[in-house]
């Protein structure tokens, strides 16, 4: 078993050299990963209604989607067999609008007004998005029926860490009961 570790250790560190010295590979796996992590953060619209308040919140994150779509990640990786994933996050995440600011300067007093700027959209109207903020991944709980074998474990840890940029502390992987 120690030997088929070091065999498979061995073997992928030549890999990874190999991906290293390889420019052309090096930008395709880069851009495949880019893809994997835009994939499950794109997030659907939700409806909101036409308050002001709907303005200021954020764009609700399907986080469960989030979770099957780590979940299939992890299902395919060879030896992984059936898997359950748990994701803890440190917000929910929000939405930043643009506004308009208005100043007037007096002879010694400043006025600023800042109002969203609302535009019509196919849904009756709301605020002109600028950007999305995601929440930050905390942790990610693995249970996964390979969940034993030191090198699907790796392959686990290597992957989600990659993902969701989070250190190895932060991810528990463990055998299916």
């Amino acid at each position: 078993m120690k030997d088929n570790f070091d065999n498979i250790t061995t073997q992928l560190r030549s890999f990874i050299d190999k991906i290293k010295a390889d420019k052309k590979m090096l930008i395709i796996i880069s851009a495949a990963l880019i893809g994997v992590f835009l994939i499950l953060f794109s997030g659907n619209e939700k409806k909101t209604d036409n308050s002001e308040e709907a303005y200021l919140t954020s764009e609700s994150i399907d986080k469960a989607e989030i979770e099957r779509s780590v979940t299939e990640l992890v299902e395919s990786i060879r030896g992984a067999g059936k898997a359950k994933i748990m994701i803890t996050y440190e917000c929910d995440g929000e939405t930043v609008f643009a506004k308009d600011t208005e100043e007037k300067n007096d002879s010694n007093e400043t006025d600023m007004k800042n109002q969203y700027i609302i535009i019509d959209g196919e849904k009756g109207e709301t605020g002109l998005k600028v950007k999305n903020i995601y929440p930050r991944v905390m942790g990610v709980a693995v249970i996964c029926e390979g969940g034993e074998d030191p090198v699907v474990k790796e392959r686990i840890y290597s992957m989600i860490s990659a993902l969701f940029d989070i250190n190895t502390n932060s991810i528990s992987v463990t055998v299916m009961a």
